[in-house]
């Protein structure tokens, strides 16, 4: 198979703990193939912002399960790009800030908003056609066990904590 062929399938699932690189790998891969590209983790931020913005009872389970099914997500899926609105409202500097960093967990941990979100991711990663580079936990274990390409990548604590404090500082600035 040859990977710029723009008819056949290629999915790469790229996971990895925060600050292994992830995003930036896979923004790469996907501009050099001419792939589209998902951040799932994107996608759980997008939902806590949500959450916290309608003042959803971040204990309430049912609650957070509506508040996904019916959050009014746009999620870009250039590479080039990034584009994530909840409502109309460029929320890309928000999800990164420390309200949703420290409340995110509430979505992740409720499992029936994590098996509408992975629907959600699946039905965009078929909508690209299955060309996609998709990158976030769990991608290739549970959203995309079938990618054609499945990466974990992986980096000392000091080089992701070295990231991490960078993306926070960049995001902090925005």
């Amino acid at each position: 198979m040859d990977a710029r062929d723009e008819n056949a399938r290629l999915v790469v699932a790229i996971d990895g703990p925060s600050g292994s690189g992830k995003s930036s790998v896979s923004k790469e891969v996907a501009r050099r193939f001419n792939l589209a590209y998902l951040d799932t983790g994107a996608m759980y931020r997008a939902v806590t912002w949500w959450c916290l913005h309608t003042n959803v009872d971040l204990t309430d389970a049912d609650a957070i399960v509506q508040a996904t099914r019916s959050v009014p997500l746009d999620m870009g899926t250039d590479p080039n790009g990034e584009r994530i609105a909840v409502d109309g409202q460029d929320v890309r500097s928000e999800i990164r800030g420390d309200d949703v960093t420290n409340n995110v967990s509430a979505i992740a941990t409720t499992v029936p908003a994590r098996e509408v979100l992975v629907a959600m991711q699946r039905q965009i990663i078929a909508d690209s056609g299955d060309r996609m580079v998709a990158e976030g936990r769990d991608i290739t274990t549970v959203v995309a066990p079938d990618a054609t390409v499945r990466i974990l990548l992986t980096a000392s604590e000091e080089a992701r904590m070295a990231r991490r404090g960078k993306q926070l500082g960049a995001a902090a600035s925005s």
